[in-house]
């Protein structure tokens, strides 16, 4: 009882991205490992084929016993975290770039009308000149440009029912997106 009380180490908080309900597959873990591994100077780890997913907690005591520092572990699974989340990131762009496509795409449209009506044809084919080459843009922007890493990184995704969208573990309610600790009131930070 009193070996619990006198601990000198204290582990080091754990990044919000890398929540400890992550659960990883066989080879995330592995690539997981491997990078937090080459950060720390040693040898690459063989994976075991068709394993169950583990947590990061199971990845922190993997690395342990393998004497990996667990700042290079967190910093990994930060990694690995940002790279899962990217194809959905840039589906979150593309539509958002299909908006600004329509939205232009809608305005021209209305500005070719008004031109007919209250000008001429002269003034619809300028009216389409001056808005039908941003629209053009768009168009190339939205189905065309690639989107960088840069840029889906930056983009935020929408909360999700039932997970906590500050650290990622289970929510208060299934219908809530905050845990016990992030919630009004919720547990208090000692300090």
């Amino acid at each position: 009882m009193l070996e619990k009380h006198q601990r000198t180490e204290t582990p080091a908080p754990r990044p919000a991205a890398a929540g400890g309900g992550s659960a990883f597959t066989q080879d995330e873990l592995t690539e997981l490992l491997n990078d937090a591994i080459r950060r720390s100077g040693q040898a690459q780890v063989q994976r075991e084929p068709k394993a169950p997913p583990v947590t990061l907690d199971d990845a922190l005591a993997i690395a342990r016993e393998a004497g990996i520092p667990q700042d290079q572990v967190l910093a990994a699974a930060e990694d690995l975290q940002r790279r899962r989340l990217r194809g959905t990131r840039r589906e979150v762009v593309r539509k958002r770039r299909a908006g600004a496509f329509f939205g232009w795409a809608g305005l021209t449209a209305v500005a070719a009308v008004l031109a007919v009506l209250f000008a001429s044809w002269a003034g619809l084919a300028g009216t389409l000149l001056v808005m039908g080459l941003p629209a053009l843009f768009l168009l190339w922007r939205w189905l065309a440009a690639p989107i960088p890493d840069e840029v889906a990184d930056r983009t935020g995704l929408a909360p999700t029912l039932g997970i906590c969208q500050v650290c990622g573990r289970a929510a208060v309610t299934p219908r809530s997106t905050l845990c016990q600790e992030h919630t009004f009131g919720g547990k208090k930070a000692e300090g």
